[in-house]
């Protein structure tokens, strides 16, 4: 399973068995991670069919060269089905250009400092009754109550049926994957959920928050309804798991490195950089394809043929020692600019800096009310396609 070699076939690629989408590399993926990078700068994946890169300069410079590395067929590991309507994630220049100017304008930087006073006052209201209250769970009772409450409020969601919100993340993440048990049993409640979200998206239904605005912006520059509806749903989505699994990630590491709690603890200042360090040792998105638009030499003698399908490991190039120094350790003093946990370029993550805002807020309020923090209990994982972080994380939060 783990062995890699040469093909003629595939000339400049090194050819590996694994399997990314296995529970086991889902478990545990640094090790395997590790296989890949060790084993060259390109990879061919037999199973799939498809290229894959897992090392920093390769997965970097695919992620910021759009025209050379396209996503407009689809970000997962198969190809985009025909017919489905263009959306923010899976669309190339100019249309890609045109979606994201409506997200840069809604979402602009006076608009996401004005959520700080609000995302305060949330975070201190869910986090006071849990200081000394003995072992809570750091996921159900924060990562995901907090960001499940403040971020459907900002879009403005209705309160009822939140709870389809993650079950449509969990069948979307899950679809960039093959066709395996874990898309399977995500297909089984996702469709119902996917119906309820898009209801959300309609004009008017969110008639107070961001989702509202975006149909006037999208309006505005001419772009037709069903798109707008595409791009509240293409902020929702994203927008909440992958700030959840970051959230859950930054209060493991928090929790399992003391020294690193007591640099938080001294100066809650640090809540940012804390939450930037956890999203690039922790990687919440694991991995995105892309497709060659043309043949491309990725390094010398290494080249993808147009047309072919190339898997990026975004967590293996967070945690690669050619551009990290010591890049398994949870260091919150580490300058982390340059990490692809958000993406990169122009398909970054469009609303990074509401999740920033979300994690300063609730780490800053802890380190400022809790002496410490620690695990209760065993850590769950949850196991998804692209997406890596916990199912529940008992810790006990001391006044």
């Amino acid at each position: 399973m783990t062995s890699t070699t040469m093909t003629e076939d595939r000339p400049g690629a090194v050819t590996s068995q694994l399997d990314p989408y296995s529970d086991a590399f889902l478990s545990e993926p640094f090790s395997h991670e590790q296989t890949l990078r060790d084993a060259g700068p390109l990879i061919w994946l037999p199973q799939y069919g498809a290229y894959a890169m897992a090392r920093y300069d390769q997965v970097h410079h695919a992620l910021n060269d759009t025209d050379t590395f396209s996503s407009g067929k689809g970000v997962g590991i198969e190809t985009r089905p025909e017919g489905e309507p263009p959306n923010i994630l899976m669309s190339d220049d100019p249309l890609h250009s045109a979606l994201r100017r409506v997200h840069n304008k809604v979402l602009n930087p006076a608009y996401i400092r004005g959520l700080r006073a609000t995302f305060r006052e949330s975070a201190e209201g869910l986090i006071d009754p849990l200081v000394g209250a003995g072992p809570v769970d750091g996921i159900g009772d924060l990562a995901v109550a907090f960001p499940l409450s403040v971020f459907p409020d900002m879009v403005g969601v209705r309160k009822d049926g939140r709870e389809n919100l993650l079950k449509a993340a969990s069948l979307t993440f899950n679809s960039f994957g093959p066709q395996n048990r874990l898309r399977q049993a995500a297909q089984q409640e996702g469709p119902q959920a996917m119906g309820w979200l898009w209801e959300q998206t309609a004009p008017g239904a969110t008639a107070d928050g961001v989702g509202q605005h975006i149909h006037e912006v999208a309006a505005d520059q001419g772009l037709h309804e069903m798109i707008a509806r595409g791009l509240v749903a293409g902020l929702l989505i994203p927008g909440l798991d992958t700030t959840m699994h970051g959230l859950g990630l930054a209060l493991y590491y928090l929790a399992t490195n003391p020294d690193q709690w007591q640099l938080l603890k001294a100066d809650p200042s640090r809540a940012r950089a804390a939450f930037e360090e956890a999203v690039r040792l922790g990687s919440p998105v694991q991995t995105f394809a892309r497709v060659a638009t043309r043949d491309v030499e990725v390094a010398p003698g290494s080249t993808i043929p147009e047309g072919e399908r190339v898997l990026l490991f975004l967590g293996s190039a967070n945690r690669d020692p050619r551009r990290w120094d010591a890049p398994e350790a949870y260091d919150i003093s580490r300058v982390t600019s340059g990490h692809v946990g958000f993406g990169s370029g122009g398909h970054s993550c469009s609303g990074q800096n509401i999740a920033r805002m979300e994690a300063e807020c609730i780490l800053g309020v802890l380190a400022e009310r809790a002496s410490s923090i620690s695990l209760a209990g065993e850590p769950v994982y949850e196991l998804n396609n692209s997406l890596r972080g916990f199912r529940s994380l008992p810790i006990r939060i001391d006044a």
